[in-house]
């Protein structure tokens, strides 16, 4: 189940998140490219750029219920979870923007895509539902290693997001 939960998003976020021009909302929006990694996998060494970590929890909530599914009777699990969206920046970029910048317009980004009902209809339609999604926030910012010459700029920011996970169970 956890590996389907992050190809879901894994594909969701690499639709947006690749360097070109979306239009959400009826507005078109420049997207930066980002590296997209789930429930802690470490980022590419030396990170310079942008990256969206998806981590989440076990359910805080599950229920089970019949439901009809393409004229049969299926037995669904409906699970409420927290999924959190880390966005990180680090480096100077080739347009002359900072890892602030980068972090916020990521952030932003995301949290257009995640609040339109249209922008999210596929990831409904595979099982995650009724989507809530919080400001992000800013975590930490500053010079990766102070004192160091080689320090770079860097910053990250949480969004977390709420959401109902409805699934299938499968009997054996």
């Amino acid at each position: 189940m956890e590996e389907s939960i992050g190809k879901l998003w894994d594909e969701f976020l690499k639709r947006y998140f690749n360097a070109a021009d979306h239009t959400v909302g009826g507005e078109v929006l420049a997207f930066p490219a980002a590296e997209i990694r789930m429930q802690g996998r470490p980022t590419s060494q030396p990170h310079d750029g942008v990256s969206i970590m998806v981590t989440w929890a076990m359910p805080s909530y599950m229920r089970r219920c019949w439901e009809t599914v393409e004229d049969e009777t299926q037995e669904m699990i409906h699970a409420r979870m927290t999924f959190m969206f880390w966005i990180r920046a680090a480096g100077a970029f080739a347009d002359g923007t900072n890892a602030r910048y980068r972090a916020q317009q990521t952030a932003d980004r995301l949290y257009a895509v995640m609040c339109n009902s249209a922008e999210t209809r596929d990831l409904s339609a595979r099982g995650i539902q009724r989507i809530r999604t919080r400001i992000p926030q800013l975590v930490a910012n500053g010079p990766q290693a102070p004192g160091a010459s080689d320090a770079k700029d860097y910053e990250m920011r949480l969004m977390m997001v709420a959401a109902t996970l409805r699934y299938a169970v499968l009997s054996q």
